[in-house]
């Protein structure tokens, strides 16, 4: 083989390399996307939880609620 087919063998080799790495990096790993998922379960709570201070505070003060 040439240098130049050598070469070329070489970068088509890398390339591949790295559409592997590339394709491997769109999927998450099941620890990533629980973490994930806890983390906006997490603030979806703490959200509707002001929410909910929020709306019983408007009450209170409109004497709704005792």
């Amino acid at each position: 083989m040439s240098r130049q087919q050598l070469r070329r063998t070489r970068l088509l080799e890398l390339e591949q390399e790295q559409r592997l790495e590339d394709e491997e990096g769109l999927f998450m790993t099941e620890v990533t996307t629980s973490g994930y998922l806890n983390n906006f379960i997490l603030v979806m709570i703490y959200r509707n939880n002001v929410n909910l201070s929020l709306i019983h505070s408007c009450l209170s003060s409109l004497n709704f609620m005792t």
